[in-house]
């Protein structure tokens, strides 16, 4: 491990040029044995972007929490949702935008991309993404287990 550098800085790779100013995101998390270490050691905060029946129905990563796509972007606003309606609905606390130890995940990859469009619009400029998503997680052995979420929920407009 280089000298100074952190285990996510490690695991993770750049996915822009140097010097470019817009960017995707700003790193990618390619790794699921990595992730796993991050997500037991509580470094990192696993947000699934899947619904709540396909967590229910294929399974979750252990650690990992879940905010639906169709919900990221009501959820981050803080005028339609404030930070209690946030915890009660989520289980967790809001992330600030300024976190730099966030990844997203869903099953195959396009969702993660969506989301952190979406998040980036609201500042959210040093989100990470699990490249290999559910499918390689479990593809590569990775544990999981079925969630039990309640599907009678309003949903956020």
């Amino acid at each position: 491990m280089p000298v100074g550098a952190t285990a996510l800085e490690v695991i993770a790779e750049s996915i822009f040029k140097k010097g470019e100013k817009k960017r995707r995101s700003s790193l990618v998390v390619h790794s699921p044995q990595a992730l796993k270490s991050l997500v037991d050691r509580n470094k990192v905060l696993l947000i699934d972007v899947r619904n709540r029946t396909e967590l229910n129905e294929k399974g979750q990563i252990p650690g990992s929490v879940c905010l639906p796509l169709h919900e990221v972007d009501a959820a981050f606003d803080g005028g339609r949702v404030s930070d209690q309606e946030f915890l009660e609905r989520y289980g967790f606390p809001r992330p600030g935008p300024r976190r730099e130890d966030v990844v997203l995940t869903c099953r195959s990859g396009r969702r993660v991309w969506a989301a952190d469009r979406l998040l980036r619009r609201r500042g959210y400029e040093r989100l990470r993404i699990y490249s290999g998503s559910f499918r390689d997680w479990v593809r590569r052995g990775g544990e999981t287990f079925l969630a039990d979420y309640d599907l009678d929920y309003d949903i956020l407009n």
